[in-house]
């Protein structure tokens, strides 16, 4: 028995009835709207910082860069979520949950930041600045920049951030109480 090979004109018609439900079908998902991620919300608005030097920690010069728009939104090593608008850095050598003073030498500029990840992996840097840190201290358009970083005590809020222009450390020796970042900023 001598089996009949299906004729050009039905393979065709095949050919078509297949490509037009693959196309109905694809065109289905197509119209759908494309998915919108949640916006996250912003870190609340940082409570004052006393900067008064760690007595162990010496001030290091280094070289510091920024990170943020990939970053944004993840979580850190620490599993905190990250935001590229808050006052945090990432630090090799600087516990998690301590603040560092960070001034650019060029500038003069500071900020005074929580460690709340570790990093960064590039040779040669020794902190890694949230965006906002670094436009701050004036970092943020050259994205490195050779800095002095501080170890300090946050004894006013120890979770907490601030920052201020570095105008004139309070280290005149006059007896007085250590000023909070919130107060330099007046």
């Amino acid at each position: 028995m001598r089996r009949k090979i299906p004729t050009s004109s039905f393979l065709v018609a095949i050919s078509l009835a297949c490509s037009a439900a693959l196309g109905i079908s694809l065109s289905g998902c197509s119209s759908q709207a494309d998915l919108v991620q949640p916006e996250i919300a912003p870190p609340p608005p940082p409570a004052p910082v006393a900067v008064i030097p760690h007595p162990a920690a010496p001030t290091k010069v280094t070289t510091a860069s920024w990170y943020g728009p990939g970053f944004d939104g993840h979580r850190t090593s620490t599993g905190e979520i990250y935001h590229e608008h808050a006052l945090t850095a990432a630090s090799k050598t600087l516990p998690i949950g301590s603040h560092a003073k960070v001034t650019n030498l060029k500038t003069g500029k500071s900020v005074v930041v929580r460690i709340n990840d570790h990093g960064p992996y590039v040779r040669g840097r020794g902190i890694d600045l949230s965006r906002a840190a670094a436009k701050k201290i004036g970092i943020d358009h050259h994205g490195v920049a050779k800095v002095a970083v501080t170890r300090v005590d946050g004894r006013a809020a120890d979770d907490a951030t601030s920052t201020h222009e570095h105008q004139a450390d309070n280290a005149t020796g006059s007896g007085s109480p250590p000023a909070t970042e919130a107060s330099m900023a007046q």
